[in-house]
């Protein structure tokens, strides 16, 4: 692939041949309470043809939702789904076509890129495709963030990226784009708790408020938007998140969540007399930074270094289709070597070409941790590459290195990103334009350098399904445990554990039933369960039960099926039986 540009492409609607079929409205409406959201993408367009069409269309969601619903309105007819092995929905999908009713397939291409089919649309037909998710949002302190893609970025394939079931890697993750489109987006959003919510705003757009008397509204302040960038809102309440259980019982058992946070109080500035630094610094400097990206890379970057403790070691890697060091090896963090190397950083872009990013990787792992030393590596990348599974296996298998990874950009690849984090045992940080860069930096900066709490567990006696496996907390975070549970009756505390400092700390937290009928609380327990499987994030014993029995993707299956959302081996699929005179009889285009 050519050296890209680093603009940001518009998702849309085309035919297999690449013609575009021009969108109407995409709508977006959803509902916030706390830290939870429930989102309802909507895209209305129109066959104006005078043939019947298969159309695809390709879009972006977020990589942490669990798609939980999908239908299609066809000229006012709603045609509902099911959830099916992603072979046989193919085989549905395909034997609906022949017959010449209509047929509609969904799937995930990557966690963050899915696809939807249309077979046999009709001349003149109006179609409505419905998507839903439900979600966690990132918190800080008292502040969460909701974040909407609309871009899906070019992706750079290397050259000996084999294909995917005979289909090109390059086919599936980078459609047919255009930078004009005859579309826009439109919102609606009720934030919940009016009277817990301190301030509201967008850095990435200009919005509106309405205020009622329970919730707020929050809309464009023009009809609507172009989706040249995500959509970015800050929700700040009055109160920081405290720790708190949920209890919430089904017809599929009893799930609890545990809102834990890592207060700054609760951590120390790690003791650098007994265990001292080494922070490589990977930069993204290929085409695809180019611009406003490679600003703000280097920006954070140079806030990073000058956050840095004296008597750290310290490098910077630059990447793209070959890697350099700054340095020969790790430099002692003093006044003069930081002068030198922010000296070095102000004549670095974005002039590399292509992003291959295994190999600064692969380079930094194969070198041994200085004796008496801790190794933690922040990347900063706009992630806009195809392999992302190579990456990602490098890093979980590396030891005695932690990895952090930011996300910088217009559309960044928050997968890989958030993924290559969760697999290195670090955090991640995603910075749209718009967003205060300094404070994120710095509030990362300091979760790398105090304490935290890692392999996390939810102590309860008896059999307990917990999702994430064993996920780590920093300084100032705020995360959620799942857990699915035997039915039974629970004490009104239980206990989280979790390792601080070599040690075992153990934190009492009280549980409250949830009483409504729609909590998302058991979907977003299966997406983190199924989440774990596909990364292989499962204890010892399980993983190797599971391999002598190739179980894994049989669970997955089992999960996506009984739960409804859609997984790497799961399609959504929605055949509509049409009477004989409105059957497509011609082949679709």
């Amino acid at each position: 692939m050519e050296e890209m540009s680093g603009l940001p492409v518009f998702s849309g609607l085309v035919t297999p041949n690449g013609t575009a079929i021009p969108l109407m409205a995409v709508r977006a409406e959803g509902s916030i309470t706390g830290r939870g959201a429930r989102v309802k993408i909507i895209q209305t367009f129109k066959n104006g043809e005078d043939i019947p069409l298969e159309v695809i269309y390709k879009f972006p969601l977020p990589e942490e939702s669990a798609v939980c619903g999908f239908r299609a309105i066809i000229d006012d007819k709603i045609i509902k789904s099911e959830i099916e092995e992603r072979e046989k929905a193919f085989k549905l999908y395909d034997e609906a076509l022949d017959q010449g009713d209509g047929a509609y397939l969904f799937e995930e291409e990557r966690p963050n890129i899915f696809t939807l089919s249309l077979g046999n649309l009709n001349p003149g037909v109006m179609a409505v495709i419905e998507i839903e998710y439900v979600i966690l949002l990132d918190t800080t302190g008292s502040e969460v963030r909701f974040s909407l893609p609309t871009t899906i970025s070019p992706r750079y394939i290397p050259d000996d990226m084999p294909d995917n079931n005979g289909i090109p890697v390059n086919d599936q993750v980078n459609p047919e784009y255009s930078t004009h489109v005859p579309y826009g987006l439109s919102l609606k959003l009720n934030i919940h708790g009016r009277d817990s919510i301190a301030a509201i705003n967008s850095p990435s757009h200009t919005i509106i408020t309405e205020h009622g008397s329970e919730s707020i509204k929050v809309e464009f302040s023009s009809d609507t938007v172009k989706m040249d960038r995500d959509f970015i809102l800050y929700i700040k309440y009055k109160e920081r998140f405290d720790k708190r259980g949920y209890v919430y019982k089904t017809d599929k058992g009893t799930f609890i969540q545990i809102d834990l946070c890592l207060e700054d109080d609760d951590t120390d500035i790690s003791d650098s007399s007994l265990m001292k630094r080494e922070i490589i610094f990977i930069l993204d400097c290929s085409g695809s930074m180019s611009g406003s990206s490679i600003k703000e890379a280097k920006k954070a970057l140079e806030i990073f270094l000058k956050g840095l403790e004296k008597g750290t070691r310290f490098n910077i890697y630059r990447f793209g289709s070959s890697f350099e060091k700054l340095a020969e090896s790790s430099l002692l963090y003093t006044e003069e070597t930081l002068t030198a190397m922010l000296n070095r950083l102000q004549n670095v872009d974005a002039d590399l070409g292509g992003t291959e990013m295994y190999a600064p990787l692969a380079d930094i792992y194969n070198k041994k941790v200085p004796g008496g030393h801790t190794r933690d590596v922040i990347l900063i990348t706009d992630g806009e590459i195809g392999n992302e599974s190579d990456i990602i296996n490098l890093v979980k298998d590396a030891k005695n290195t932690r990895l952090f990874a930011i996300g910088i950009g217009y559309g960044p690849n928050e997968y890989l990103i958030r993924e290559i984090a969760r697999s290195g045992g670090g955090k991640s940080l995603v910075i749209g334009p718009g967003e205060r860069i300094d404070i994120k930096i710095l509030n990362l900066l300091k979760g790398i350098m105090r304490d935290y709490m890692h392999d996390i567990k939810l102590d309860i006696e008896g059999e307990i399904d917990q999702a994430p496996y064993s996920p780590a907390i920093f300084a100032g975070d705020v995360i959620s445990i799942l857990a699915r549970i035997t039915d039974r009756e629970l004490p009104d505390e239980v206990t989280i554990s979790g390792i601080m400092k070599d040690r075992i700390r153990r934190i009492p937290v009280r549980l409250q039933n949830i009483t409504y009928n729609n909590s998302p609380l058991h979907i977003l327990w299966a997406r983190e369960k199924i989440r774990d499987l596909e990364e292989g994030r499962i204890n010892q014993d399980s993983r190797q039960i599971m391999r002598k029995k190739n179980k894994i993707e049989d669970e997955i299956l089992r999960i996506s099926k009984e739960f409804g959302i859609i997984s790497r081996k799961t399609s959504f699929v929605a055949i509509e039986k049409r009477k004989a005179e409105d059957k497509t009889f011609d082949a679709p285009v």
